[in-house]
């Protein structure tokens, strides 16, 4: 156990809240120091080993209040009593303020909480005993052997949140390179999925023939078809009014909320058997269109930047940045990062389904 445990003694008719400093005139300022001096000199001769610390500048921030000149804070300074010396349970550091004794008592022996708590409560009481504070928990005066089974029990659950944090963090350790494998191949999916769909877009454009629009009559518009079980494709079924084929053309979702039987739409034909025909509004969505060729690419291919470019700015940068050894830190930041984006994608995931299916 390496926990310190921290508690307060209050000498008898003093609140136990509040300022520690109650002395800051010049007259009781002095009085208060001999008072301290008696109360260190006690505490030194009822635990052996137990010694004025010469440098309290580490413990000038006990003195601090906001607006209180100088000479109070001086004052102050030269009350304050510092100890430091070994106790039962490890080793000690007493404050004595103002009637008020803050100890931390650091814990270096090991043993069962029951041991513990019986040393605990055998040290408080030797401090209470030797200085004529009482122990308080809660701005309330307790036994020793309460206010011990609470530090314990305290100390107990610090220790166990400790080790939970320690064992996630070794895990997210582990999953570091495992977690930069699966965001590359997300940036590279989504990337592959945005070139995709400008591909499949500009292949529409380039295969219209934009000389021959004819008109499409919806008879019915066909439930939507499910694919992946989440994104579905929306299609319409009519006829075309210059040839009379029965045809079935995709489109959006937009569109088939304020289609039905009998909508007229302008189509274009396919230099391809299937489909034959594409909606008008279908290939104006997909433009601007760069043909390559017999290749054509819709705009949509350029949002393969954006995953691409996140990646490389989010994940790449930093563990080119970063030296070799000092990247555990980058590997649970790294782990971390893949279990936000698994979680958004969770949660878009719930959203098309409820979506879906309500």
């Amino acid at each position: 156990m390496d926990y310190n445990l921290v508690l307060s003694l209050v000498e008898p008719g003093r609140p136990a809240t509040g300022s520690a400093w109650t002395d800051d005139d010049a007259a009781a300022s002095d009085a208060r120091a001999l008072r301290n001096d008696a109360v260190a000199a006690a505490l030194c001769a009822a635990i052996p080993g137990l010694a004025p610390v010469a440098d309290r500048s580490l413990d000038a921030y006990e003195l601090m209040e906001d607006n209180q000149p100088a000479e109070v804070m001086i004052r102050r300074f030269h009350r304050l009593r510092v100890l430091e010396g070994p106790s039962a349970i490890g080793t000690m550091r007493l404050l004595v303020m103002d009637g008020l004794i803050d100890a931390s008592l650091f814990l270096g022996v090991a043993g069962d909480p029951a041991s513990l708590e019986r040393l605990l409560a055998q040290e408080i009481a030797t401090l209470a005993r030797a200085s004529g504070h009482g122990p308080v928990l809660a701005g309330q005066p307790v036994p020793p052997k309460e206010l011990a089974a609470h530090l314990v029990a305290r100390n107990a659950a610090a220790l166990h949140r400790r080790g939970r944090n320690l064992r996630w963090r070794t895990l997210l350790d582990r999953a570091g390179v495992p977690s930069l494998v699966l965001l590359t191949l997300l940036a590279l999916l989504a990337a592959a999925a945005a070139v995709q769909d400008g591909l499949s877009r500009g292949r529409l454009v380039v295969l219209a023939d934009a000389t021959r629009p004819m008109t499409f009559v919806t008879t019915a518009v066909l439930p939507p078809v499910m694919r992946l079980g989440l994104f579905p494709r929306f299609q319409l079924e009519g006829v075309v009014r210059e040839t009379g084929e029965r045809v079935r053309v995709d489109t959006y979702r937009d569109v088939v909320l304020r289609a039905g039987p009998g909508a007229p739409f302008t189509v274009l034909p396919l230099r391809e058997p299937e489909p034959a025909y594409v909606l008008m509004s279908q290939l104006e969505s997909a433009h601007p269109v760069v043909a390559v060729g017999p290749v054509g690419i819709a705009w949509p291919a350029l949002l393969a930047l954006l995953p691409m470019g996140l990646w490389g700015w989010l994940v790449l940068r930093p563990w080119l940045a970063t030296p070799a050894p000092q990247r555990a830190v980058l590997r649970i930041a790294t782990s971390r990062q893949a279990l936000f984006v698994v979680q958004i994608g969770l949660l878009l995931a719930v959203a098309l389904a409820a979506r879906h299916f309500l």
